[in-house]
């Protein structure tokens, strides 16, 4: 299975790490609800080198106080698309993006 590698809530803050990991193949749907009002979120998948598609990110778009966003892609060389990212232009708070997707 796959191995969350560090989970750190810190408040309105959230940092997850999922790294080198050839089980992930594809992000499922992550729940914005549960995650409330958070602020600042840290997403890695670096080195999942089995990743095709961002899909399940398309719900960040629901996180309306999220200020500070994260995403780390590195080294994810099957991944086919970025189209999960759409959803990125709903939030409307986010003052601060960065993605890495270098290979």
């Amino acid at each position: 299975g796959v191995q969350v590698m560090a989970y750190q809530p810190l408040g309105d803050q959230v940092h997850v790490e999922i790294l080198q990991s050839k089980d992930v193949t594809k992000i499922s749907a992550i729940p914005t609800a549960a995650l409330g009002h958070l602020q600042k979120l840290d997403l890695s998948f670096s080195g999942c080198f089995s990743l095709t598609n961002v899909d399940g990110l398309q719900g960040l778009g629901g996180l309306g106080d999220l200020q500070s966003l994260k995403l780390n892609l590195r080294n994810c060389f099957y991944l086919e698309n970025v189209d999960g990212l759409q959803g990125l232009g709903e939030l409307g708070a986010l003052q601060s993006l960065k993605l890495d997707l270098e290979a």
